[in-house]
């Protein structure tokens, strides 16, 4: 209980911090991606909005590897945010992906995908993130932790309502 009580403090300051703020405790030597993991999280968030009325998400490929990078960035950096280790939000990375599309992203450390996706459901923002359905396309990166579990990125875009 005391794992999830900490991810739900630095999921809840990462919205506030910059990402250096937020240390993992250590940096992991060797990270590497778990597309089982993936696709069992993207099959989630698609069943979620299901269940609910809202479109499935069409998993794309730019953002399945912008959603990777990021997960490994905070593995190998040691930091939980929505920054990356370069300082980019998660607009400055994605947006260059989809010029013209709305963009969000979901971030957590858990020690199984059913714990991340729990976290997701449990917490309003991420669950509008979830359920936009401006969102049309999904991309999600899973990277080992060491003995924290996994980082999960959920990244989403839509076409934007702009002209």
């Amino acid at each position: 209980m005391k794992c999830v009580w900490m991810v739900a403090v630095a999921a809840w300051l990462a919205c506030c911090l910059p990402a250096s703020a937020l240390p993992l405790g250590y940096r992991v030597g060797m990270s590497t991606p778990d597309p089982g993991q993936e696709d069992c999280l993207a099959a989630l968030v698609n069943s979620a909005r299901t269940s609910r009325g809202v479109p499935v998400l069409v998993v794309n490929g730019l953002l399945h590897g912008a959603a990777r990078a990021h997960s490994r960035d905070m593995a190998l950096g040691g930091f939980f945010g929505h920054e990356d280790s370069a300082g980019r939000s998660f607009a400055d990375r994605l947006v260059p992906l989809a010029r013209t599309w709305i963009v969000g992203e979901n971030i957590a450390v858990a020690r199984s995908v059913d714990q991340a996706h729990a976290e997701f459901l449990g917490s309003a923002p991420h669950l509008v993130n979830m359920l936009d359905r401006r969102f049309t396309r999904l991309g999600v990166g899973v990277a080992s932790v060491g003995l924290m579990g996994y980082a999960y990125t959920e990244d989403f875009a839509g076409p934007s309502m702009m002209p």
